[in-house]
């Protein structure tokens, strides 16, 4: 099996977890007040080196003193319920803010497992290659 079947096998969907209205509305919101920087890919110890051939997107962090900061959480906590209903040895133990990536059409992230850790400043995971 390639990469690519494999990929397709570990996502999970949830229909409709956020109405397609509230996805506008975020959109909307991140497009105007969003902190979009270039995201770079940093190791267990924070350091960042060249991202280039690891990552090409935009990110910006949904916070909790944001507007849909409570929608986007309440979603995460049902979709990661439903999730191990299929995977019980992943849950979702806390959930802090959101990063929110922007892909462009040439834009990617390379394949990569998310710790539990913290990168970047945030106590959630970072993503780390398999390589």
């Amino acid at each position: 099996m390639d990469g690519t079947s494999q990929l397709k096998e570990a996502i999970f969907v949830v229909d409709k977890a956020i109405s397609p209205t509230a996805c506008r509305d975020i959109i909307r919101f991140y497009e105007d007040q969003g902190n979009w920087r270039a995201s770079t890919y940093s190791d267990a110890a924070g350091v960042v080196s060249d991202s280039s051939g690891r990552v090409a997107m935009a990110e910006c962090w949904l916070q909790p003193e944001h507007p849909h900061f409570d929608l986007v959480r309440d979603a995460t906590i049902e979709s990661a319920a439903s999730y191990g209903t299929q995977y019980p040895d992943l849950f979702l133990q806390k959930a802090g803010g959101f990063r929110l990536n922007r892909y462009y059409e040439t834009g990617y992230m390379s394949r990569h497992v998310d710790y539990i850790h913290g990168s970047h400043g945030q106590q959630q995971g970072f993503p780390r290659s398999r390589a």
